[in-house]
């Protein structure tokens, strides 16, 4: 049984990033209403309608679809019954083609099941500054890269400034 349900909610989550990418609206109806959510790149917390409203600007902002691809997903039932997924995926978005940084997410959904299908009572993305590294634990290649570049970088403002 649980094996079963953790197989849907893989299921259930690669066909939520399909829907996504391919830019559909009906991704809408999977999110509870008691959803609380994080996007990945502001300190913003969203309920239900706010994370709506952040899907319908980002699809008005993107509105090709494009390709994701899960490079690493797993899953495991909680105590309450709800599903915690994690997936790593690479987002091919044309407008970011030059910016390789911003392709990586990272993902964790929280799933509640709802008779054949689940809910998405938490959806919460982080993204990779730099290529993904499993040896890594700590952005140590960031780190060195900011060190490296601490002087272009002041340059950088300072001409801005003027």
């Amino acid at each position: 049984m649980e094996n079963t349900l953790l197989n849907s909610s893989h299921r259930f989550v690669k066909n939520y990033l399909r829907l996504y990418s391919q830019r559909e609206l009906d991704i809408v109806a999977f999110f509870d209403d008691n959803f609380i959510g994080f996007d990945g790149i502001s300190t913003t917390i969203y309920n239900k309608q706010s994370w709506i409203k952040a899907i319908e600007h980002d699809f008005h902002e993107i509105k090709n679809p494009f390709e994701i691809k899960i490079t690493d997903l797993d899953s495991r039932l909680d105590t309450n019954g709800c599903i915690i997924v994690a997936a790593v995926s690479l987002w091919y978005i044309p407008v970011f083609e030059n910016a390789p940084e911003f392709d990586k997410i990272r993902t964790v959904f929280v799933l509640k099941p709802n008779n054949d299908t689940f809910n998405i009572l938490h959806l919460s993305n982080s993204i990779s500054l730099l290529p993904l590294n499993n040896e890594d634990v700590y952005p140590t290649q960031l780190l060195d890269f900011l060190k490296k570049s601490k002087d272009e970088f002041f340059k950088i403002g300072k001409i801005k400034d003027k």
